[in-house]
């Protein structure tokens, strides 16, 4: 069944926040399309093992990607990143996928998804939820990890003397969720340059969800402690 949609069109993802404690290693803004295009049809067709042609890959993709041999190796070298993941609320699980088929004459990939990552995807209580096509607009990697924490906490309360919304997370926390580098976890300079400006600055530009984003870092005698991001939703 192919589900290629008309992208002008809503195509809403849900699926458990586990999946946004999954080691997505050396992931590239165009892996994670790639990966959650592929939850986004494993939950329209309701099934464990699913045919995704390149052509439903590519249809949330920001720009047309006319070379299918290169195309083929992008979807190969992602899958193989993939494989190597796991969630860290469990650490002795791996392998969101269980097996696959990268098809270059069909031009399709064939995957069959473990028991674990399918019931993430439908039966769990707490999720995140997001515009598949807002979601693949955004360039920078690091700005997709960062929309993906503010989606799951889109819903918290707001502190009623600023009109912000907080998320307050632990040093080792946050750079992990944001899959920082190791080289830049004891450097905050690179941290700040690299990740975060540019992940926040992005955001306020363009997100269609969010505005006013900013984050400080909360010292305790006079060492980084914590991280502390504020927000404001769009409805």
């Amino acid at each position: 069944m192919n589900l290629i949609r008309d992208r002008r069109t809503s195509a809403k993802l849900k699926y458990g926040n586990e999946i946004n404690t999954f080691t997505f290693t050396n992931f590239t803004a165009q892996d994670f399309n790639l990966f959650f295009t592929i939850c986004w049809h494993i939950k329209e067709k309701k099934s464990k093992k699913i045919t995704i042609s390149f052509d439903e890959l590519k249809e949330f993709m920001p720009t047309k990607i006319k070379n299918n041999k290169r195309f083929f190796k992008a979807v190969s070298a992602f899958v193989c990143k993939l494989l190597n993941g796991y969630i860290k609320e469990f650490k002795k699980w791996k392998g969101f996928i269980l097996s696959y088929k990268v098809l270059e004459k069909e031009k399709a990939l064939s995957i069959v998804v473990s028991d674990m990552a399918y019931n993430i995807l439908f039966h769990t209580y707490y999720l995140t939820e997001f515009d598949l096509n807002e979601f693949c607009s955004i360039k920078n990697k690091y700005t997709k990890t960062l929309f993906r924490l503010l989606k799951q906490y889109e819903n918290m309360n707001k502190n009623p003397a600023s009109g912000l919304k907080n998320i307050v997370m632990e040093k080792q926390e946050f750079l992990e969720f944001m899959n920082c580098p190791e080289k830049y976890k004891d450097k905050m300079i690179f941290t700040d340059r690299k990740i975060l400006i540019p992940a926040i600055d992005e955001l306020n530009k363009t997100s269609q969800s969010f505005e006013n984003v900013s984050y400080q870092k909360i010292k305790e005698g006079g060492v980084i402690k914590k991280f502390e991001i504020s927000f404001q939703t769009i409805r």
